[in-house]
């Protein structure tokens, strides 16, 4: 399936078979995605740090300036906050 932002609706591609449970899956979506990717008008990001295991980007933009998303490759590195 393949989903593209037009006008915040979500469209399917030719062919694709409609998924049995739709709201869940858009919940999954937006669940999974950073709260300021979901809406992407007037935003800009750009990466300011990103090796083999780890990104950081930064956003811009009048919502969300300023804001960092730090992003590691699941299994190679184990983070435990509380320590």
């Amino acid at each position: 399936m393949i989903v593209d932002l037009n006008d915040h609706v979500i469209k399917l591609a030719r062919g694709s078979k409609l998924p049995s449970d739709v709201e869940g899956l858009v919940g999954m979506i937006h669940r999974a995605m950073p709260k300021e990717m979901f809406d992407p008008n007037g935003l800009a990001i750009d990466t300011t740090y990103i090796d083999g295991d780890l990104r950081i980007v930064r956003m811009s933009g009048s919502r969300h300036e300023g804001v960092r998303d730090i992003l590691i490759r699941r299994g190679s590195m184990e983070v435990d906050p509380t320590k």
